[in-house]
């Protein structure tokens, strides 16, 4: 409930459009306009819908720029989806045949997109990550490798994965101390691990 999923949906209309990230930082994509994966594990596709298109009616868009928009967000809706990337597993062979068929989808898509895709949203991590990787160092290492291989699609994407934060630190800290890595929900490879 702290805005992470509306903030990633406005990010992808600014990559989409070329414009700025929550009217305050401008988005910089190479060559202009991106393509993006917008992939909400807990929205249905009539919730993606209507928060997409609250979007783009908070910024006032024109028809054209809804129509780039529609042509360079790809929506993954997966409410109530087995959309895990890792499972469990004693050795380092533990990526899932879904993230075998997203790797293989996300290639397809921009086949004949010379520009490949700009970013890759994952929301939340706890839905993409496999059963044990807030609890467990290894799995969640495991977890954001399976991300870096996604950074080697077409267009070298950039991947943001937005993580819940643990449930008494926004509470006990408040939302000014909300960026701290400490209040990230489980394992701390999730921190250490990731790069900017």
């Amino acid at each position: 409930g702290t805005g992470k999923s509306f903030a990633l949906i406005d990010l992808a209309v600014a990559v989409a459009t070329d414009g700025s990230w929550l009217e305050a930082f401008p988005v910089d994509s190479e060559g202009g306009r991106g393509r993006v994966l917008l992939a909400m594990a807990e929205e249905d596709a009539e919730e993606m819908r209507r928060r997409l298109w609250g979007a783009m009616e908070s910024r006032g868009l024109t028809p054209s720029e809804r129509r780039e928009v529609a042509s360079r967000v790809d929506v993954l809706p997966l409410a109530g989806e087995q959309c895990a990337l890792t499972k469990d597993g004693n050795d380092n062979d533990v990526r899932t045949t879904f993230a075998d068929a997203l790797e293989e989808a996300l290639r397809e898509r921009v086949a004949t997109d010379d520009d490949g895709w700009a970013v890759l949203l994952l929301d939340p991590v706890s839905r993409f990550a496999g059963p044990d990787a807030e609890k467990d160092n290894a799995a969640a290492t495991r977890f954001i490798q399976v991300l870096e291989s996604l950074t080697k699609l077409p267009g070298s994407p950039s991947i943001l994965a937005a993580v819940h934060t643990n449930k008494g630190g926004s509470k006990e800290h408040g939302y000014k101390q909300a960026t701290d890595a400490s209040l990230v929900r489980g394992s701390s490879a999730f921190v250490d691990g990731a790069r900017w």
